[in-house]
């Protein structure tokens, strides 16, 4: 559960900052608060207002840049409010952090295939596979299974897979 006092304080450091500066300095914030403001973004997320939740972690990218999570949670933000380049843009530095994480893949296929790259789709599509290999995840796996359903159905089929990723 978010402390409503340590929240108030955080935004409010967030809204001094931005208006002073014009931006966050990764100073400008203590770890208490990245923590409250990141759990703020997940809560949004979680009860579906996508906007706001982007815009905590856009803040928070901006503030700790090589932090994963972070990048996570605006790449699913920024997916949800089918805003796909920007979506990419985060599961691109995902994938930098740790390209064995399928994860960042599968949605970086999700936002292709929405943006109609095909090509690209595949790459990332094939990416995702190639990294879930030997993993126990069903969970993805079943995910991707229903995307190659989706791509049948709209692409008459993945490409034949001669491209390299």
């Amino acid at each position: 559960m978010l402390c409503p006092d340590l929240l108030k304080k955080a935004l409010r450091k967030i809204s001094i900052e931005t208006t002073q500066t014009g931006f966050l300095s990764p100073e400008a914030f203590t770890q208490n608060d990245i923590d409250l403001l990141y759990k703020l973004g997940f809560s949004l997320y979680e009860s579906g207002d996508y906007e706001k939740a982007k815009d905590i972690f856009q803040r928070l990218v901006i503030s700790k840049p090589m932090k994963k999570e972070f990048w996570q949670a605006l790449g699913a933000s920024c997916q949800m409010t089918k805003n796909f380049e920007e979506a990419l843009t985060a599961w691109s530095m995902v994938s930098l952090m740790d390209d064995l994480d399928p994860n960042a893949h599968f949605h970086a296929a999700e936002c292709l295939l929405s943006l109609k790259n095909i090509e690209e789709a595949s790459k990332a599509l094939k990416a995702a596979k190639s990294r879930l290999a030997g993993s126990s995840d069903n969970s993805l796996a079943g995910k991707i299974e229903a995307l190659e359903s989706v791509w049948n159905k709209t692409t008459n089929g993945v490409p034949d897979g001669s491209d390299t990723v």
